[in-house]
C-alpha cells in the first residue's frame, strides 16, 4: 500500500483566494456545477459551501463582524481525508462511494441520490 500523503494549510497566512479548490478539482477531473457558473450564496463570499461528490477540498470562510467595518474572516481548509478505513464508503447505501486501484475513496456523484435531490 503506498504512503499516505498529507496536505497542511497554514491558515495564519490563506488569504481565500480557493486556488487549492480549483487545483484539486482539475487534478481529479472532478466536474464544473451548473456548467461553472456558480450561485452566490448572498450571505457570504464561501460560495462552494461545503464538501461534497464534486468539492473535495474547500476553504470555509469563518466571519467575524461586530459592526459594518469592524471584522475578519478567518479561513478554514477542509478536504475529503480519503481514509483507509472510510465510515462514509462503508454505510453508503447506494455503493456511489468507492475505492479506486489507487486506494483512494471516491464519491461518484452521478450515483448518490443526495446529489439530486
Amino acid at each position: 500500500m503506498p504512503e499516505p500523503m498529507g496536505f497542511f494549510t497554514d491558515t495564519t497566512v490563506c488569504i481565500g483566494c480557493k486556488a487549492c479548490e480549483v487545483a484539486c478539482k482539475e487534478w481529479n477531473q472532478l466536474p464544473a456545477r451548473n456548467g461553472g457558473v456558480g450561485e452566490l450564496s448572498g450571505d457570504s463570499y464561501d460560495n462552494t459551501r461545503k464538501l461534497d461528490g464534486i468539492h473535495w477540498r474547500h476553504v470555509r470562510f469563518i466571519e467575524q463582524f461586530k459592526g459594518p467595518y469592524d471584522g475578519r474572516w478567518l479561513m478554514m481548509s477542509d478536504v475529503c481525508k480519503h481514509c483507509v478505513q472510510a465510515g462514509c464508503l462503508e454505510v453508503c447505501p447506494t455503493g456511489a462511494i468507492i475505492r479506486t486501484e489507487f486506494d483512494t475513496v471516491v464519491i461518484q456523484a452521478f450515483v448518490c441520490n443526495v446529489e439530486k435531490a
